[in-house]
């Protein structure tokens, strides 16, 4: 409930960056506490303030809340987020994005596109992890991270 309130403040405030780092933690709880209209207000905000590496993740996100309200409007929302990857970097928010993508893909009943997106995420964790990760912390890096753990499952790795 913290994290919903400290949201609710900075949905209000100036700061539409820590409103996004917000959202998107939220977004992570097994039930967020956001709602698809607080994610599509943040989303309306981010686009004329430029924070574009926000935009991907926050409407990946939209995706997985319209999902598990059962609404279609989840095919616009994965859209939007494949576009603002294509114009755009989303750096360290990349596993992230790609497990909701692959979720919301999922419950829609389009399994070889949630895979495909899996193994998008599982290319570029393990290319990481062999660039950018010292070999002694390599299987933490891959499994013991719940995000990557899921993503790596999805793509039956």
């Amino acid at each position: 409930m913290e994290t919903a309130n400290e949201l609710a403040q900075a949905l209000d405030s100036e700061l539409p960056p820590l409103a996004c780092e917000l959202m998107l933690a939220a977004g992570q709880l097994a039930q967020p506490e956001v709602t698809v209209a607080q994610c599509a207000a943040l989303i309306a905000r981010c686009e004329p303030e430029g924070l574009r590496e926000q935009l991907a993740p926050l409407h990946a996100l939209c995706a997985r809340l319209y999902v598990m309200e059962g609404s279609q409007a989840a095919d616009t929302s994965i859209a939007r987020a494949e576009q603002e990857l294509a114009d755009g970097d989303i750096g360290a928010d990349f596993p992230l994005f790609h497990l909701w993508l692959a979720r919301a893909l999922q419950s829609l009943g389009r399994p070889a596109e949630a895979a495909q997106k899996a193994q998008q995420a599982a290319v570029w964790l393990t290319t990481r992890a062999q660039h950018s990760v010292p070999p002694e912390f390599r299987d933490s890096f891959l499994h013991r991270h719940p995000v990557h753990r899921a993503l790596l499952a999805l793509a039956g790795q």
